[in-house]
Parts: C-alpha cells; structure tokens; sequence
C-alpha cells in the first residue's frame, strides 16, 4: 500500500496496462513522460525513492540512473499470469498517483494525490452532466499532464472507448482532426492554448469535426472569439471550462454552448465535495464582486509534496472556519459573480500557465543562472497581441557575450520544451527601480528573433503563402 512505482512509457496501451496493474495491486503510479530532458528523469526517480520501474527499454538510455527493479512493458512473459483480481482491500485516502510540477526552487515538486480526489471528478462527471463518457473519448493529454488520468479514467470507468493518438499526429491539426473523424470521437479534452489556436483560424475552425460534441478544456484562462462563438451555436457544441490545480485536480465547472457564450467565461461553480473560498490576506471571506485569492477546502485535497515538508505546510493551512480541517493556498486571484459562478483574475505570484503547464519562473531563473557565464536573470511572461495566447521570454546578463543559441540549448538539457523561453534577450545590465528592484516595464519587448533560432525566409509561393497566413494567425 501507498509503494509509488514508477512508469517511463509513452502514451500507449502500455501504458494505461501498466497504470491499471499498479493500481490493482495496491500500489501508486508516478508516471514519467519519456520526451523529458535526461535530467528531470533522473530526479525524479531519484527523489521519488522508487524501487520498481516499469518502462519500454526504448525510454531507458545509458543517461538514466535507476539501481531498483526494471519490468519492460514488452516483454511478453510478464503478461502470463493469474487474471483473477487481487484481494487488496484499498480506500479513499490511499495514494493513487504522484505528479511532479513545476517548484520555486530550480527542481519540480511531487504532489502526492489520493484516490478519492480522481473518484470524485468521476462521480461528478457522471452524476451531473451530460458529456457522454460512454462513447468514444479522445487521450491526447501527456502522462506528466493530470488531465491525462482525467481523460482515462472517466472513459474506462464510465464504460466508453478511449482512442490514444500518437504524437506525430497530436502535432499536425489536420492529421488530427482526420483522426478524430475516422474513430467518430465524441469527447475531447483539449488545452486551452490549443483551443485558442483552432478556434481562431477560420480554416481550421471549418475543418473541425463535427462529430464532436463536447469539448473539456483546462490549463489557462479561456477567450472565446467571435468566430467560435457562431461555431458553437451553429453546431450545438458544448465546451466545459475546468479549473483545478494538480494539488486537487478539477475544482470548478462551467459549461458554455451557444446560448450562453461569452468572450471571457468565468471559471464555474465548485464540484461535488468541493468547499470554495475567496479571501483576503487575512482569510475575511470576500463579498461578491470583490477581488482575493482562492482557497479549496476539502477531503479530496492531495495530501501534499513528497519529502517536502516545509512546503506541504506553507500551502496546506489550517481552515480559519472548520476545525481540523486543511486547506489549499492557490495562489490565484478570484473573485465571486452574483450567479454563484467564480471569475478567475490571474496569478498572486509569478507562477503561471503556459500552454496548459504549470511552470514557476523560479525554476527556469534557477536553471539560468546555474549557467557559469550568467550573473542576472529574469523571466516573465507575454501575451501575444489580439490572442491572449501566453509566452516566455527571459532575460538576461552574462559576464562575456553569450548567445540566445546557446543559453536554449543550455536550458534543454534540464528543463522540457514548455518550459524553455520563446525569447532569451542579453542585456548590459538590468533596469533597476529606485528601491533596487528589477524595472520589469523598463524591460525591452521581444522583437526580431531572440529565439537563438536561425531566421530562413521563405523561398516558393506555398511557403509566402504560409507565412502570411501564421502572421495573420499571430498578429504579427
């Protein structure tokens, strides 16, 4: 009971065997999405303490320091016994999974969540609404991405099909609408950013299938543009806005479909079990209407950070109203509307979403200045003009002239792709504010290529073409 064993595999039916054998044998999963860099794999296996790792050998390179126990997933012969269920009696407080974020302090942080909170996003889902999760249900969601396990356990255990697509296909929106298509998909769960990018290009909007009725969205504030807002109308298209940190998964629901639709929808109302509080810095519970940070109160709450103590106490409080009760500090800016429903503000700190990824600025800072050359770093995040759509961009000051080329191929090693800045600018020195802090407004935009990338213009008509039609995509 509560043994974490580790899974390196890539989305496949593999992997979903090798999470359902963990589970029905007692254990808990840490699932390990393979296409990060070598160095955040080591750690963590490393700080996670497993002793079992299961993993398609394919993943598991000379890099990749693991002393415990190895199953391959292909190995045909670990298929080949007893069928009948384990008598592992298991409840609602046992761990289920651990998932590792983004941290303050240059390394990710493992959340250890517990059956219950899975269970009852489940329950909910089918108790009180109407997405039909016994039909066919799209995996597109990465196993380091809780949304994943939302994705296969509401299919699985509601009693649909789920249709895992590969990621080649993921990459190219045509390749995956056919996809969706040809396996007839009712349910999609789809990043925000994603959703932004379709649901704003027209072409690609006619090209949507129309097979599809329900759309789950999470990761980042949700706009709806003109366009999409005729789209849902026209083809009776529902989307659910989720909100939930990985501390307790989903929280909040609000569903949107033509009648209801507007460009910047609120956050929804708290699930089933779930206690919602919008409070100032001193926990007074704020008025509707009147802006705080958000807290969750409840059973289905992770049980906090494996190995870190300090953190698990400075995020899960004590509740100011319910005695030995605990709550979870989100760092997020709220606020209530007189429906009942929750708008969602922004950020209390520098932790943000980034295409559906939680990233804490800290942690690339950190990984920034590890680099021997760099002395001062910042990074912040910007929005691209007219999309909402949200990118890095870091700066920094090195002791001789170091290019933006080699300060992402730096990062890259240690940090995944989300996580890597979009634009790495050198500077002299920082800009200063007159109490010595950094002068983010004085901070110079992005222009040109920052991104180390090397600039090829477009040579034949199809590329002018394209090009023409990403500036117009992008607003640049």
């Amino acid at each position: 009971k509560d043994e974490v064993v580790g899974l390196l595999a890539e989305r496949s039916l593999e992997m979903v065997i090798g999470i359902l054998g963990i589970l029905k044998a007692g254990g808990a999963f840490l699932a390990i999405d393979p296409y990060y860099p070598e160095d955040r794999k080591n750690y963590m296996l490393q700080n996670s303490q497993l002793n079992i790792l299961l993993t398609d050998k394919k993943w598991f390179s000379d890099q990749i320091f693991f002393e415990g126990h190895i199953l391959n997933l292909n190995d045909p012969t670990i298929y080949i016994r007893e069928a009948k269920n384990l008598a592992i009696p298991s409840n609602g407080s046992d761990l289920s999974y651990i998932i590792y974020t983004s941290g303050s302090t240059g390394q990710p942080k493992g959340i250890m969540v517990e059956h219950r909170t899975l269970v009852n996003l489940v329950y909910y889902q089918q108790d009180h609404t109407l997405i039909p999760f016994n039909g066919n249900i799209l995996q597109y969601a990465s196993s380091s991405f809780d949304v994943s396990y939302q994705e296969i356990f509401s299919t699985l255990l509601i009693g649909g099909k789920l249709y895992i697509v590969e990621e080649e296909v993921k990459k190219e929106p045509e390749m995956l609408f056919n996809f969706i298509d040809q396996k007839q998909i009712d349910v999609i769960f789809m990043p925000t950013a994603l959703l932004k990018f379709i649901s704003t290009d027209d072409n690609l909007l006619a090209q949507f299938p129309t097979c599809v009725s329900h759309i789950i969205t999470a990761g980042e504030q949700l706009f709806i543009s003109n366009e999409f807002k005729a789209y849902l109308k026209e083809h009776s298209l529902v989307v659910h806005n989720h909100y939930g940190p990985s501390e307790a998964h989903v929280v909040t629901a609000y569903s949107i479909n033509g009648e209801n639709v507007s460009s910047v929808p609120p956050i929804g109302k708290g699930i089933s079990n779930t206690e919602l509080m919008i409070m100032d810095q001193y926990h007074n519970l704020q008025p509707i209407g009147v802006s705080g940070e958000l807290y969750i109160a409840s059973d289905i709450l992770a049980r906090g950070y494996l190995n870190r103590y300090d953190l698990t106490a400075e995020k899960f409080l004590v509740h100011p109203y319910k005695s030995g009760k605990k709550m979870y500090k989100t760092g997020d800016l709220a606020r209530w509307l007189p429906d009942g429903n929750i708008e969602y503000i922004g950020r209390v700190d520098h932790q943000v979403k980034v295409r559906g990824y939680r990233v804490e600025l800290g942690e690339i800072e950190a990984q920034l200045l590890s680099h021997e050359q760099i002395k001062e770093v910042i990074v912040i995040v910007k929005e691209e003009r007219n999309q909402g759509s949200k990118y890095l961009c870091g700066y920094y000051v090195a002791l001789d002239e170091l290019k933006p080329k080699d300060v992402r191929d730096f990062l890259s090693v240690s940090l995944p792709e989300y996580m890597v800045p979009s634009f790495l600018i050198p500077l002299e020195v920082m800009p200063l504010t007159r109490n010595g802090k950094i002068d983010r407004q004085a901070l110079p935009e992005p222009e040109g290529n920052h991104s180390g990338v090397q600039y090829l213009p477009p040579r034949t008509k199809i590329e002018k073409q394209l090009v023409g039609l990403w500036k117009e995509v992008l607003g640049i």
